[in-house]
């Protein structure tokens, strides 16, 4: 069971820390919410060339006919993963540490969003027969209602969690794509 090239954790460890870089840069310059979109983004980049690198590396020292895939797939999973651990625990600290009123804002905007649409009604029953909201009698009981479900999802915890599985899945989508396209293609 061969392990990933040993240079390919530096560039690791190097990607983590550009990442880092640019989302307290974001926080920094007081536009968290851009750099979130931005941060996810280059976030699905940085995993695909862990992937290519890693397998880049390996290829070039071992035939793709010498491996299975199943082999390729595990060492490109390897970096990403490692790439996905480091990420998924800066962005629980973020969330839980750092800038704690980053969900807290989001929380306020969709709550916002809410009383918006309650507005566009002159009363709270032609809103909840509109929107066919059973078992709730006034706004102020919906309102509390829409509180807890939003700060149910927007929590650190469940944040951080979503984001490590998502970047998990785009990871093993990332190693697979890499290695059968380089298998099958560049390293023929």
């Amino acid at each position: 069971m061969e392990q990933a090239p040993q240079g390919s954790k530096a560039f690791v460890y190097s990607l983590v820390l550009l990442w880092i870089i640019q989302k307290m840069a974001f926080l920094y310059l007081d536009q968290a919410k851009e750099g979130w979109r931005i941060g996810v983004m280059i976030n699905l980049f940085f995993i695909l060339a862990i992937a290519a690198h890693t397998l880049w590396f390996r290829f070039r020292k071992v035939a793709p006919s010498q491996t299975s895939l199943i082999d390729d797939f595990r060492v490109g999973l390897q970096r990403t993963g490692l790439y996905v651990m480091l990420i998924g625990g800066f962005i629980l600290l973020y969330y839980y540490v750092i800038d704690r009123d980053f969900l807290e804002n989001q929380v306020q905007t969709l709550l916002a969003g809410e009383r918006a649409k309650l507005d566009d009604y002159a009363t709270f029953e032609e809103f909840a027969r509109d929107q066919k909201i059973p078992h709730i009698e006034s706004e102020t009981e919906f309102l509390e209602q829409t509180e807890t479900n939003i700060r149910t999802v927007y929590n650190p915890f469940l944040s951080a969690g979503g984001a490590l599985i998502g970047m998990l899945m785009w990871a093993a989508f990332c190693a697979m794509s890499v290695t059968v396209l380089f298998r099958k293609v560049v390293f023929r």
